[in-house]
């Protein structure tokens, strides 16, 4: 009888469980160091989030611009927020970009989750001074498909659109920016389904430079961005 009853008390916390937050990914801990504080009267952007940063050659879309990239292949916005402080706020941004791309979250988060924890991303850049901009999340195609629909993507991106309405932030619909008229990644913008080839970050280059531009000319900090499409 009392083992029924423990296990009916274990499945009626179910719910209520928390999930340890993961250890922060020490990879940029030596870049980190390195690159230091700003210069005066620079003006930093990091580019933070999972592969779509990862592989976003930012040296080469925007030379001489002191972007600096911050993408680690994925992970999904539990261990992005545990790596928040140390690889965005210790490197004293003007903006910072935030980019889920094709959402590792989806089938391992709960959706409710992964808008709680780009708030909580949000909020602490705007506590540290750092304008945000939020990008939506991207389209995939083929397999892929089979843990990320295209229905699941499309809600997740309205979320997320949401929210940057809420926090009175710049959004970036990158999804619109990259889909074919099925909802899906456009074929010819990339090798495997999922990530972008150099002229799908071609296509997102020039929204991507009216946003940041916008954000560092001090527009939007008190009245909410436009979306950029």
């Amino acid at each position: 009888m009392n083992r029924k009853l423990g296990l009916v008390a274990t499945l009626l916390l179910l719910p209520f469980v928390v999930h340890a937050a993961p250890e922060p990914d020490p990879r940029y801990k030596n870049a980190n160091a390195a690159l230091g504080k700003p210069k005066p009267g620079e003006q930093r952007v990091v580019f933070f989030g999972s592969s779509s940063v990862d592989g976003w050659k930012l040296d080469r879309e925007f030379p001489g611009r002191p972007f600096v990239n911050r993408g680690i292949s994925g992970q999904n916005t539990r261990q992005m927020l545990a790596r928040f402080d140390q690889d965005v706020i210790a490197l004293v941004p003007s903006s910072v970009v935030l980019h889920i791309g094709a959402a590792n979250d989806l089938g391992a988060i709960p959706q409710k989750e992964t808008i709680e924890n780009l708030r909580t991303m949000i909020r602490r850049a705007r506590a540290a001074g750092a304008t945000p901009i939020l990008y939506s999340c991207t389209p995939t195609r083929g397999q892929h498909l089979r843990a990320r629909p295209v229905a699941k993507v499309q809600a997740l991106r309205d979320e997320m659109r949401k929210l940057a309405a809420d926090e009175k932030v710049a959004f970036v619909d990158v999804y619109s920016l990259v889909a074919d008229a099925r909802g899906e990644l456009r074929e010819d913008l990339t090798r495997d389904g999922m990530h972008l080839t150099a002229k799908g970050y071609e296509l997102i280059r020039k929204p991507t430079l009216e946003a940041v531009d916008r954000a560092l000319s001090g527009k939007g900090l008190k009245d909410r961005l436009p979306t950029v499409k």
